[in-house]
């Protein structure tokens, strides 16, 4: 765990770390230097910090293991060959506040299934994505933005309350919260929709 004191997190800081596993990043981490945690091949968990804004080159280039990742909100921008060659990453979560996504970002991510994006299908579309990523671009993406397409379309999220957008666990964030931490549950979910 890296504490909330920490402001950066450098050129290649915990590259080629083969018996880093896990990794939670403290809030105080505004940006993640390019190839930061490159060639970890067994770090299998992230936790993004609230407080990051880019995510550098190559940050988790060749991380295997890794099967899901959190890009917190004010993250504006995604670095060229960040999670190339994550080959387990089945799910991820996008911020509207992502404008960039960089050449080869998420090439060779074979198993990248499903995108949950925290805005509209609009707000997607501005977003500046580069060449070779169309694991990320052929994924199947869902809008969280159209709160009540949501609650129609996931049976998990079934506790959304429209009227109530902000509040608890049955808000639109506490469903968000949900998505973040358990997005095989949601993909399932809207998996069996699809086939009903």
């Amino acid at each position: 765990t890296l504490p909330d004191s920490v402001a950066y997190i450098g050129y290649g800081a915990f590259g080629h770390c083969a018996s880093l596993t896990s990794v939670t990043i403290g809030d105080g981490v505004t940006s993640i230097g390019d190839h930061a945690f490159d060639y970890c091949e067994n770090l299998a968990s992230v936790t993004l910090g609230n407080g990051v804004t880019s995510i550098g080159e190559g940050a988790f280039e060749w991380c295997y293991e890794l099967t899901s990742i959190n890009i917190p909100d004010g993250v504006t921008s995604i670095g060229a060959r960040a999670f190339y060659l994550c080959d387990k990453l089945t799910n991820i979560v996008i911020p509207k506040s992502v404008t960039s996504i960089g050449d080869y970002a998420f090439a060779n991510c074979g198993s990248l299934c499903h995108v949950l994006y925290l805005g509209t299908e609009g707000e997607w579309n501005t977003i500046t994505i580069g060449l070779e990523n169309s694991p990320l671009t052929a994924a199947t993406r869902h809008y969280i933005a159209d709160r009540e397409a949501l609650a129609e379309t996931c049976e998990y999220c079934s506790k959304y309350d429209p009227s109530n957008p902000n509040t608890g666990s049955t808000g639109l964030w506490g469903v968000v919260l949900v998505a973040m931490t358990s997005m095989a549950a949601l993909a399932i979910c809207f998996t069996k929709k699809r086939e009903n």
